[in-house]
């Protein structure tokens, strides 16, 4: 025989064997030996009090319930996995003496890290000039140490004569550590390198446009050493156009011997001809012709049009070699 408590826990849901008579026909059911139990008035009017308690519980905990259930969670902040920090590097533009009539220029990477950086392959893009300039990487790349600065050379790439702004983008490929990464760094340029190139590149083209300009291999030197004569060869190209050279500066290693013709000025359909230039040392120091870059370049003022700035007419490499040995043996001589 199955206990009522059993027998009511299954009949109802809620499991309580306080909310239901025992079942009818109990008393017929049982055996001779096993009589029920006999329910009293008393007790079934207790146990119907003690349900209508119970039920008066439910009906204020049920909606209580659903409510809670229906009610949505607060909203949970979304976990992201926040990148590792960049690299400390940065990057600037730079040319150097020994390089300024080459056409090349410097992309410097400082790393300010403390710990080594391997650079894989750099570029830089400017809005001065045209197209990507890449640096040639080694096959192994080239680490920069903590705190220091790395010089890679790039060819510049032609000028953008129509541009009014030089910012550069720097593009640099990276080993740190085990990992590898592209970085796109604003590239500085505190000392205008762009710019003066840019300038430099277009006020050559007006004057070109022009007039070829450029010295002879010949130099003249006077009877007793001490000065000499520079020959600059003026060579219309038939156009149209002209330009007029303002000043000429004096250079690192050569001054003026009396005054440097200035304030003359060329048509493209002048005739051919040739200006002297009178030189003396600039300076007769041990580091003179020693540590030399830029003293046998010459810096002309030029006007051309609506362009102006500064034409560089450097020395062939031969008439380089008869500056330095004309500017020896003058110091020689006192």
């Amino acid at each position: 025989m199955v206990p009522a408590s059993q027998t009511l826990g299954a009949r109802h849901p809620l499991n309580n064997p306080l909310l239901d008579a025992p079942p009818q026909g109990a008393e017929e059911a049982a055996g001779a030996n096993d009589r029920p139990r006999a329910y009293t008035a008393a007790m079934v009017d207790g146990a119907r009090g003690r349900g209508r308690m119970v039920w008066r519980f439910l009906l204020l905990l049920v909606p209580a319930m659903l409510a809670a259930a229906c009610t949505p969670a607060p909203p949970t902040a979304p976990t992201t996995t926040a990148p590792g920090p960049a690299p400390a590097l940065t990057a600037a533009v730079e040319q150097f003496r020994d390089t300024y009539t080459k056409r090349i220029i410097e992309l410097q990477l400082t790393n300010t890290a403390a710990s080594p950086l391997a650079v894989l392959a750099a570029s830089l893009e400017a809005d001065s000039n045209d197209g990507t300039m890449t640096w040639p990487p080694d096959p192994g790349g080239a680490e920069i140490p903590p705190g220091q600065t790395l010089s890679l050379p790039l060819a510049l790439s032609a000028s953008r004569c129509a541009s009014t702004t030089t910012a550069a983008t720097a593009q640099v490929r990276i080993r740190d550590g085990a990992r590898q990464q592209t970085l796109l760094l604003p590239a500085a340029d505190p000392h205008n390198v762009l710019d003066r190139n840019r300038s430099e590149d277009c006020v050559a083209r007006a004057v070109a446009a022009v007039a070829a300009v450029a010295f002879t291999d010949e130099l003249t030197v006077s009877a007793d050493g001490g000065s000499a004569r520079l020959h600059l060869g003026i060579r219309p190209a038939g156009g149209d156009g002209s330009f007029t050279v303002t000043h000429i500066a004096s250079t690192p290693l050569l001054s003026p011997a009396g005054m440097w013709p200035v304030g003359w000025s060329v048509a493209g359909s002048s005739p051919p001809r040739t200006l002297d230039l009178g030189i003396v040392p600039a300076r007769c120091d041990a580091h003179a012709l020693a540590e030399d870059k830029v003293g046998t370049v010459f810096r002309f003022t030029v006007r051309a049009g609506s362009t102006q700035g500064v034409m560089l007419v450097p020395a062939s490499p031969l008439l380089k070699t008869r500056l330095y040995g004309f500017v020896a043996a003058a110091c020689r001589r006192g």
